[in-house]
């Protein structure tokens, strides 16, 4: 009948027993056979010889002290000194209590009496030990990456926790050994085996100083989690110079990406992702190795983040808001209102007015600009329905195409319901695409915007000249109206060759018999010198900024 003191029946436990008397050996083998694997040894010398020449692992040694050759007090002393040996159980055996005690001061964990207690007596207590012994190193394999000697990832990340949140400024540092690969493929892994043993050797010296921890995050990349400091210059010499012990490791180059003071509320992924992110802060400088994540940086990262995650209730609470920039005809003898641009605002409730410039970018890098776009399609629509509706004013107004939603197959299908949803002739809605969104996939994009035109909605290019203009452009892509890009306007009385330029852009645009807008026109100067170009919208800040739409349908309704 098997005992329940033996350990898991799937995984036997190996045992030493160490006693020169034969019989007393024989004696514990009897009790312990059945749930364990035993070993003999006839002293402390031949002890140290199985334990550390041979390839199996033991989970406990029963230990005489009375032996020849080497006795027990030799051996534990001995043991002490073989860093593999020092968590392994000792159990002495022996019937001198002054020679328990003594044992006790040396290592050993417990002592059993000779003439020896009952088999089962024995076998609990071997049981009991056998399994904290064990249950410890289970702990210390899964904790502990062996090719570091680090924290392996998980218990990194479950003690940097308690650190960040401990009250104590913690810098996050990313270790990254640059050029690991190639290495690697010209030294082979020992180079890499070594080196990965000789940092992680490193950081557990540093780290044990300072009481900092450190993982191997990935192949070629470190974390290092530790007390606030202003430089890390010495830090990595340090790296240097364990690595230049190695044959051929003068040929690593190891960079320090560092987040300083880690902000306690944040997650330890973006702690670790910002501090990773620091060593792409200065590129272009390959003499720089120790690279911070820019204070300024971090804090625009921290509003984009919270810009990103408050826009759905934005958009839901209205707090964006589309505003409408005139357009005058000039041909005649006095300016008339022709039409507006959709512009969109959004009205923070704690930052104030944010700027298009900030948001529309980060928008488009996440996708959430098609529905910041979506929503500022049927505002520029009903409102060309209201002021038909109210005023009677039959005027168009153009909205900004995203890239995004310029290669959409959908996206003609989707103006086409919108419109007919209020009634609105497609031509009023003029759809404004960037130059540069025709020249990132031009054929694909040509084919949407004919389909669109077709479907008897106006194309105009937008900021004709801030990009990639080019006469083939011109002559291959369907549009209506070509905007003129404010950079233009404000340089053109810098030099006659400005005014020149722009005079050819306009004659450009009478020849291809579309009609010319000018965007960004600020004085009566810029409008003149328009007029007798022979360029017939204008867009600016001359006749008008940005309205809101009571604004706006005010304006309109006044000047018809």
């Amino acid at each position: 009948m098997t005992s329940p003191f033996g350990a898991n029946n799937d995984i036997r436990h190996r045992l030493l027993i160490v006693d020169d008397e034969e019989i007393n050996r024989d004696i514990l083998c009897a009790m312990l056979e059945e749930e364990y694997d035993t070993v003999c040894a006839e002293n402390g010398e031949e002890a140290l010889r199985i334990l550390t020449t041979g390839e199996a692992s033991f989970s406990l040694v029963l230990l005489d002290l009375n032996m020849p050759v080497m006795d027990g007090f030799t051996f534990l002393k001995k043991k002490l000194e073989i860093d593999a040996l020092n968590d392994l159980p000792v159990i002495v055996l022996t019937s001198e209590v002054k020679m328990e005690v003594e044992s006790l001061h040396l290592g050993a964990i417990d002592f059993i009496k000779k003439p020896y207690e009952s088999p089962e007596i024995i076998r609990a207590r071997i049981y009991r030990i056998v399994e904290l012994f064990e249950g410890a190193r289970t702990i210390q394999l899964t904790s502990i990456d062996p090719a570091t000697g680090l924290y392996t990832k998980e218990y990194f990340d479950l003690y940097a926790e308690g650190k960040k949140n401990s009250g104590i400024p913690m810098d996050m540092v990313t270790i990254h050994v640059a050029n690991f690969v190639l290495a690697e493929e010209l030294f082979g892994h020992s180079l890499i085996a070594k080196s990965l043993h000789s940092i992680g050797r490193y950081l557990q010296d540093v780290g044990g100083a300072t009481g900092a921890i450190a993982t191997r995050a990935s192949h070629d990349y470190f974390y290092y989690f530790g007390p606030h400091q202003e430089q890390y210059e010495e830090f990595l010499r340090g790296i240097d110079a364990v690595l230049e012990k190695l044959p051929h490791g003068n040929r690593l180059r190891v960079e320090l990406g560092i987040y300083p003071n880690v902000d306690p509320s944040l997650d330890l992924a973006d702690a670790f992702s910002w501090s990773r992110d620091a060593l792409t802060s200065d590129l272009g400088d390959h003499t720089k190795r120790v690279h911070f994540r820019d204070a300024a940086l971090h804090a625009k990262t921290l509003y984009e983040e919270r810009l990103v995650q408050e826009f759905e209730e934005s958009l839901r609470k209205r707090e964006f808001k589309v505003y409408f920039q005139p357009k005058y005809d000039i041909t005649g003898d006095k300016p008339v209102l022709a039409g507006a641009e959709a512009l969109v605002r959004w009205v923070h409730p704690e930052f104030g007015m944010i700027s298009p410039g900030v948001f529309i970018p980060l928008f488009e890098k996440n996708g959430l600009i098609r529905h910041l776009d979506r929503f500022v399609y049927e505002e520029t629509v009903r409102v060309i329905a209201r002021l038909r509706d109210e005023c009677g004013i039959t005027l168009p107004i153009s909205a900004n195409v995203s890239r995004v939603d310029a290669f959409d197959p959908e996206l003609g299908a989707f103006f086409l319901e919108l419109t007919k949803r209020y009634g609105v002739e497609p031509k009023l809605l003029h759809l404004e695409l960037t130059e540069t969104a025709f020249a990132e996939n031009m054929n694909a994009l040509i084919d949407i915007v004919h389909a669109l035109r077709e479907s008897g909605f106006v194309i105009e290019m937008d900021d004709f000249g801030s990009g990639y203009s080019s006469l083939n452009l011109l002559s291959d892509l369907p549009f209506d109206v070509l905007k003129i890009d404010g950079g233009f306007i404000r340089k053109m009385h810098k030099s006659s060759k400005n005014e020149l330029i722009l005079k050819s852009i306009v004659e450009i645009a009478k020849f291809l018999q579309v009609r010319a807008i000018a965007e960004g026109v600020e004085t009566k100067e810029q409008v003149d010198a328009l007029r007798e170009f022979g360029c017939e919208l204008i867009q600016g800040y001359y006749f008008s900024k940005p309205l809101p739409e009571e604004d706006f349908v005010l304006r309109a309704k006044g000047e018809r």
